[in-house]
């Protein structure tokens, strides 16, 4: 049974709304902070790999480069997903019954990279 104090109102789940959107975006900008870092850093890495004329090791930073670069494409093209489907009407995967999916794309994207 529900009692009093587990029910929200409307203004309370929109206040914990606004502070998760809140949360979120900023949780966005320090990962595309430290991508931004990590790419600075193997762009200096590899132009030094290849003033020393290194050709293999900067052969495995460029593709290491392109992993990077595909998973950030990835979770570009997932964030665009997940936001057109929590403003569609009727969700493309409802989370109660496939709720897995969501878990496992990332782990497959992990696992690929």
């Amino acid at each position: 049974s529900i009692t009093e104090n587990e029910i929200l109102t409307h203004n309370e789940e929109e206040e914990i709304l606004d502070v998760v959107s809140i949360l979120t975006f900023v949780t966005a900008f320090i990962d595309v902070t430290f991508y931004l870092w990590i790419f600075d850093a193997l762009n200096q890495t590899m132009q030094y790999l290849e003033s020393m004329n290194q050709s293999r090791k900067l052969k495995r930073y460029l593709r290491l480069r392109l992993f990077l670069l595909l998973s950030v494409l990835f979770a570009v093209l997932w964030s665009v997903f997940g936001i057109v489907d929590s403003y569609n009407s009727q969700r493309m995967v409802n989370e109660e019954e496939n709720g897995w999916v969501l878990t496992a794309v990332w782990e497959v994207n992990y696992f690929h990279h």
